[in-house]
C-alpha cells in the first residue's frame, strides 16, 4: 500500500476470458477454425483496476480489487496476473463455487465482439464491511460494476460520510435502472456514472447516434439538481462528459 497516492478500490468480479479470433460470426450449426484461442484476465471490475493501475505518472494510483475467487488453478493465475499489473486483490473465497467465472469472447476481424459470460456476483459475500470504518486520510474512491450496484447503493450514505467518492459503470446494471427514473437515481446518488451508448439509448428512449445521444443526455440532465458527473462512452466516436458543475 502506498499512502502517498490516491486510492481506488473496484468492487466486482474477475474472470477468465477465452478469446477466439475468427473472420466472421458463424451461422447456426457451422463449424469454424479460430486463428487462435487465448486466455486473458477479464471481468468488468478487474479490467477497470488493471487499466487504472497502469496509468502511472502523472496519475499514479494505489489500486485494489474487491472480489470473490474460487479454489482452482485459474483463480491463482488471476491473482498472479493482478499482482503483476500492480493491483492488490482483496479476495475472499466463495464457498459455494470452486472455480473462477469464465467468459467466451468471439472476436471478429472487423473488431466486433460477441460475449458469453457467467457473471458470478458476490451476492451474500459482501465485501464492503471489510472497508475501513474510519474517515479516509487520502483521496479514496470506490467503483463498482453494475452487477454489484445494489451493494454499493446500500452503503452509499455511509461511504460518503467517511469521505469516499463512489461511482459505477453500467455493465450488469439491473433492469430497474434502465429508464429515465433509473438514470435520475444513479446520478443523484453517485459522484460519477459511466454509461455506454446502448444503456443511454435505453434510458433516454432514443437511437444510438452519437450526436442524438449527447444532445438528449444534456437535455435530460439539465433539469437535475445535486447530481454527479456523467460520462457517456461512444465507442469509435469517443466519449462525452457532463460535469455536475456545467451550465451546458
Amino acid at each position: 500500500e502506498d499512502g502517498s497516492r490516491p486510492f481506488l478500490m473496484t468492487l466486482g468480479y474477475v474472470s477468465i476470458d477465452l478469446v477466439a479470433r475468427i473472420d466472421v460470426m458463424p451461422h447456426r450449426s457451422d463449424r469454424i477454425t479460430s486463428e487462435r484461442i487465448a486466455r486473458h484476465l477479464g471481468g468488468p471490475a478487474a479490467n477497470v483496476a488493471v487499466a487504472a493501475a497502469g496509468l502511472g505518472e502523472p496519475y499514479p494510483l494505489d489500486v485494489e480489487l474487491a472480489t470473490a475467487i474460487g479454489r482452482d488453478p485459474e483463480s491463482l493465475w488471476a491473482l498472479e496476473r493482478l499482482a503483476g499489473a500492480g493491483v492488490r486483490a482483496r479476495a475472499i473465497r466463495d464457498p459455494f463455487r470452486d472455480r473462477l467465472s469464465r467468459c467466451m469472447v468471439l472476436l471478429e476481424s472487423d473488431g466486433s465482439r460477441t460475449k458469453i459470460n457467467e457473471p458470478l456476483t458476490l451476492g451474500e459475500l459482501d465485501l464492503l464491511p471489510q472497508l475501513p470504518s474510519y474517515p479516509v486520510r487520502r483521496p479514496s474512491w470506490l467503483h463498482a460494476d453494475g452487477y454489484h450496484s445494489e451493494q454499493l447503493f446500500a452503503a452509499a450514505e455511509q461511504l460518503k460520510s467517511l469521505g469516499w467518492k463512489i461511482s459505477i459503470h453500467d455493465t450488469g446494471l439491473p433492469a430497474r435502472f434502465l429508464g429515465p427514473d433509473g438514470l435520475e437515481t444513479l446520478v443523484s446518488t453517485l459522484d460519477v456514472t459511466f454509461l455506454s451508448r446502448r444503456t443511454a439509448a435505453k434510458m433516454l428512449g432514443g437511437g444510438l447516434a452519437a450526436e442524438h445521444l449527447t444532445t438528449a443526455m444534456a437535455e435530460r440532465l439539465s433539469g437535475m439538481d445535486g447530481r454527479g458527473d456523467v460520462v457517456l462512452t461512444l465507442g469509435p466516436d469517443g466519449a462525452a462528459l457532463f460535469p455536475a458543475t456545467a451550465e451546458e
